[in-house]
Order: C-alpha cells, then structure tokens, then sequence
C-alpha cells in the first residue's frame, strides 16, 4: 500500500469517525456501552471537531513526497498520527480493562494498532527500506 492509499484511507475513517461524534456523540458512545451525560456530548462534540480537522491534516498531506528525506511537514503528519493512535491503543485498552467502556473497546484499541502500525511503517520502516 502506497502512502497516499493509507492517508485517504486514514483520513475517510477520521471523518466519519469525526462526523458521528460531532453529530451524534450519544449513539457512538452507545456502541461503547457508554451513556453519556451532557458533559459526556460536550466532550464527543469536541473529540468529532479534532478528528474531523485530522481528516482534513491527512487528507492534504496525501500527495506529500513519502519517500527519502521527509518535510518536516510529511514528519509532522505521520508522527502525530502515530502519537495519536498510540495514545488511542493505550486509553482504549485502559478503558476497557476499567469496565468504563464495554467490549467494544477492544475492537477500538485494534483500529488505533492498526493506524499506529501503518504511521510507524511510512514514517520509519518503509524510509529505512529505501535507504538500505
């Protein structure tokens, strides 16, 4: 898979991922076993805002040069998209493992590995690859 592949698709599932919680944070935390409260929509709401400007991060930075020496631009996108989804990995399983969230959570944690693994590779392995 190409860095531009991996970036639209990264960026398609922030969105939607972004837009649920913007529009509907209580029926997307629902999935989690979570009912939240107010607070809980203010806090979903804003959680959609931030995913939903990493969509539009990823999305521009798809056409970016992967290859050889990154920009720090390229640098910033796919190391914060690992730090990210590492975080993610981490509060997702400590979620889950607390009870706070139900099952789902792991099927939470399992996406954010993923993503975490793809921005590892393209930002680290991949460019080690090349140089070798």
């Amino acid at each position: 898979m190409s860095a531009k592949a991996f970036l639209i698709i990264v960026s398609i599932l922030a969105a939607v991922f972004g837009l649920g919680m913007l529009l509907a944070p209580g029926e997307c935390l629902a999935t989690l076993g979570v009912t939240p409260d107010v607070s809980g929509d203010v806090a979903g709401r804003i959680a959609g805002t931030a995913l939903i400007g990493l969509a539009v991060g990823f999305w521009y930075a798809r056409d970016a040069d992967m290859s050889g020496m990154l920009s720090p631009a390229a640098k910033g996108v796919l190391y914060g998209g690992c730090i990210f989804n590492i975080l993610g990995v981490i509060v997702a399983v400590w979620l889950t493992v607390a009870g706070t969230i139900g099952p789902m959570g792991w099927a939470l944690a399992i996406i954010h590995l993923i993503l975490a693994i793809g921005f590892i590779y393209f930002a680290e392995l991949k460019r080690s690859m090349a140089r070798a």
